[in-house]
């Protein structure tokens, strides 16, 4: 495998995990019945594809956003257990690691090889692409 096909398969496994967020998030959506979410949700990773740096940054903010609902479903849900008396420590624990997880995904898409993959050859941000 050359250096190219070395670079395919770092940048593949760095979308893995935005993939995974975004899976997730369809399903919790999905759960709350919030059809538009759900779409929005399973869409959002084929802008891995877009080789622009605008797509970029709207997969980075919606991972925030999605990272922050993780968070406040993670608050609510204790809440309730708490309540009710119930154990939390295992729900907390499992929603606090897909919201980390949710939160790094969008920090992979500073990795330099996903800058590259965004940026194109010449360096510049959201130029043409060449022939």
């Amino acid at each position: 495998m050359g250096t190219g096909g070395a670079l395919w398969w770092r940048a593949f496994l760095l979308g893995l995990p935005v993939v995974l967020s975004c899976l997730l998030l369809a399903a919790h959506f999905s759960r709350a019945d919030v059809t538009p979410l759900v779409v929005a949700s399973l869409l959002l990773p084929g802008l891995l594809c877009v080789k622009r740096a605008w797509a970029a940054r709207v997969i980075q903010l919606a991972l925030v956003l999605g990272g922050f609902e993780w968070v406040r479903t993670l608050i609510e849900l204790v809440g309730q257990r708490r309540e009710t008396g119930e154990p939390f420590i295992r729900l907390a624990l499992i929603l606090g690691a897909i919201a980390a997880l949710t939160f790094l995904s969008a920090l992979l898409l500073r990795h330099p090889l996903s800058d590259r993959r965004v940026t194109g050859n010449d360096g510049r941000r959201d130029s043409p692409e060449r022939p």
